[in-house]
């Protein structure tokens, strides 16, 4: 196997990181947070998301609710620099370059997509009643 194509090779799949990252952990549910809500390659957000959720709480889950979140502004700056030959004041025939310099800036707000869930016991997604809503046994056991 020749050495260059083995390198991209491994590369290629090497270089995979996670663009999902949990925000809240708790016993049975949290907050994971994505860059946006697509599912498109390279990064495949929303399966990452999933994946790092059934990590935490199992296969079984329920996506609570679903947010986009502002973190806060962001400031970018663009500066172009022109040069162009012009003809010198002081000396008519030579050539000098003429520089002109612009800037732009923009603010925006920073947004990252907010996945909340929770844990089901079922794999129709269908959460179990809590033991205080169930009537207690005649028998005296249970909680």
């Amino acid at each position: 196997m020749k050495p260059i194509p083995f390198l991209l090779l491994i590369l290629a799949t090497g270089c995979a990181s996670t663009t999902a990252r949990p925000i809240l952990r708790e016993r049975d549910g949290g907050v994971v947070a994505i860059p946006d809500n697509s599912d498109r390659f390279p990064d495949y957000n929303r399966s990452q998301a999933e994946k790092v959720i059934r990590e935490h709480v199992g296969k079984n889950f329920e996506i609570v609710r679903e947010e986009e979140y502002v973190i806060g502004p962001v400031t970018t700056s663009e500066t172009n620099f022109t040069k162009r030959p012009a003809l010198g004041w002081l000396i008519p025939w030579r050539w000098n370059d003429e520089a002109t310099t612009t800037s732009t800036s923009a603010t925006r707000n920073q947004t990252e997509y907010r996945l909340h869930y929770r844990k089901t016991d079922s794999s129709d997604g269908v959460r179990p009643a809590e033991y205080k809503d169930l009537p207690p046994l005649r028998d005296g056991i249970g909680p």
